[in-house]
């Protein structure tokens, strides 16, 4: 429980590292997308590549992007909390 703008800071910036970590993995799936985008070929499985890999670099970009919203938010709240 923050009680001081110090600690309202410490717990924004926590919140900002997970905000940055999570637009990390974003990141890191929009580059894998790119690599199965024209990949027509299959896994040694015989699984297809493409098409169903690039949604799910997709699916994966979008929830870590939302994530890094989710923690943005208490982040800024704690920033106001401090500053007020």
């Amino acid at each position: 429980m923050a009680d001081k703008p110090e600690n309202h800071l410490a717990i924004a910036a926590y919140y900002r590292t997970l905000a940055g970590d999570a637009l990390a993995e974003a990141e890191k799936h929009k580059a894998m997308r790119n690599t199965y985008r024209h990949d027509h070929q299959k896994f040694k499985s015989g699984a297809a590549t493409g098409q169903s890999m690039a949604r799910h670099c997709d699916r994966l970009t979008k929830l870590q992007e939302e994530t890094a919203a989710e923690y943005e938010a208490p982040a800024k709240l704690h920033e106001a909390e401090a500053a007020a």
